[in-house]
């Protein structure tokens, strides 16, 4: 953050990047919301969609765990789950699926919203249990999924777990 009060006032308005890797000191420094607001401040004036979306990928990765929300949470845990099926730590993997599957547990399955959301983790978990070999786990996180979505049977299950080792 030194390096910022180094850097011109025009700079500091201007210079995209910049405001963006200040955003991201800001949130391993701990102070998510500030780094949030120059995470959007770090994307042109016409492109607030996309300052909104990056700032909660930014939040997602960088902020303390106590400072983001469920959906950054589960954005955080999927792409450990992911990383720590590449690395073929399969225990690393499960633990964070049972972390999943209990925020995906607290969205309300009554509203499109909620069940988006289940969806998108349900898949995720399902998959990551696939790949970390826990085929009855992937069943039924894949099945659970498949029943928020208005489908529940064996072909939306097996689209799930499709190109996996799960049978």
């Amino acid at each position: 953050m030194a390096d910022w009060a180094r850097l011109s006032p025009s700079t500091q308005a201007s210079d995209y990047k910049a405001i963006r890797d200040y955003g991201k000191c800001l949130m391993l420094a701990g102070r998510c919301d500030a780094g949030r607001a120059e995470v959007k401040r770090g994307y042109p004036p016409d492109d607030a969609v996309g300052g909104e979306k990056y700032s909660h990928n930014y939040a997602s990765l960088y902020c303390p765990r106590d400072q983001i929300s469920k959906d950054e949470l589960a954005n955080r845990l999927m792409g450990q789950m992911s990383t720590a099926n590449d690395e073929h730590d399969r225990a690393t993997a499960i633990a964070r699926g049972a972390e999943l599957e209990k925020i995906a547990a607290g969205f309300s399955r009554d509203t499109a919203d909620g069940r988006k959301h289940v969806n998108e983790i349900e898949w995720a978990v399902a998959r990551g249990y696939a790949e970390a070999g826990r085929c009855d786990d992937a069943k039924r996180v894949a099945t659970d999924r498949c029943a928020v979505i208005g489908h529940p049977d064996t072909a939306c299950v097996g689209a799930n777990l499709r190109n996996t080792s799960c049978p």
